[in-house]
């Protein structure tokens, strides 16, 4: 069984304990982060944070999506107007944990830095199993975004597709319709936006990748990422000392263990 759905997610969110052992996987793997914190991509990209330092903590709020150590807990959903997303959410019956708010954060991705503005809100039940949903409209996203340059030694230029792991057939359907319908009503109509544009939701990841996962950990199990140089990622991946296997014309390194996640690399 395998559904999809099609959906805009901006960025995710690995929560760890702490946030060394996260980079240190993540810098085996070939990326590179200027602040131990995000790894930019050419139209997305990938956060770590310790649950104490996520919004739902600044809000007050428990953290009750993290059993630990660490996994992938949280997905921001692209929004081209936060307060139409906001409205058209809250008048279907959705609750949410705060008005759209506006935050920023200094970045510091190819060559340029500055103060990158958004506009956010955060749901206050999460759409998926063991996760944080939150939607949010980037101000100045050319602040944000790095196409075009190579940002990471393994060569990597996007996420293009997550992986839910959830055994429960009918558990399973019912968040794929649940996140198909929040996508469309976050979108308001406007064009999908490229981003992380395919969720994917199976029981069945590990017999397809060859890994072993704990559906008890987090629900968001694996990544597919493409690449802009192949060999890159080929070499990088060789000396990474996690298990590596060809799958398709692609490679799948299993960080089961320490982040309860794949990581799939495709040309």
């Amino acid at each position: 069984m395998r559904l999809t759905v099609d959906t805009a997610v901006d960025h995710v969110i690995l929560y760890g304990e702490a946030l060394a052992p996260m980079n240190e996987a993540l810098r085996r793997l070939g990326f590179h982060t200027p602040d131990g914190k995000f790894y930019m991509f050419s139209r997305d990209y990938l956060e770590c944070l310790t649950p104490d330092a996520g919004v739902a903590a600044k809000l007050g709020r428990k953290c009750d999506f993290f059993p630990g150590p660490s996994g992938l807990h949280s997905l921001i959903f692209w929004s081209d107007d936060a307060d139409a997303s906001y409205a058209a959410l809250t008048k279907a019956g959705y609750k949410m944990a705060v008005p759209v708010m506006e935050t920023t954060r200094a970045v510091d991705a190819g060559g340029r830095k500055g103060t990158a503005v958004f506009r956010a809100s955060i749901f206050d039940q999460s759409l998926f199993p063991f996760g944080e949903s939150m939607f949010v409209q980037h101000t100045t996203p050319d602040l944000v975004y790095i196409p075009g340059e190579d940002l990471h030694p393994n060569g990597v230029d996007a996420i293009e597709e997550l992986y839910l792991y959830i055994p429960d057939e009918e558990k399973a359907m019912a968040t794929r319709d649940l996140l198909q319908r929040t996508e469309d009503l976050i979108r308001c109509g406007h064009p999908l936006h490229p981003c992380i544009n395919r969720l994917s939701i199976s029981d069945q990841w590990e017999s397809e990748f060859g890994v072993s996962l704990d559906p008890e950990r987090s629900s968001v199990c694996g990544i597919r990422f493409s690449c802009r140089d192949f060999e890159k990622t080929r070499a990088v991946l060789a000396s990474c000392g996690y298990p590596i296997t060809e799958k398709e014309g692609g490679l799948v390194a299993d960080l089961s263990q320490e982040l309860n996640l794949f990581f799939y690399f495709k040309p």
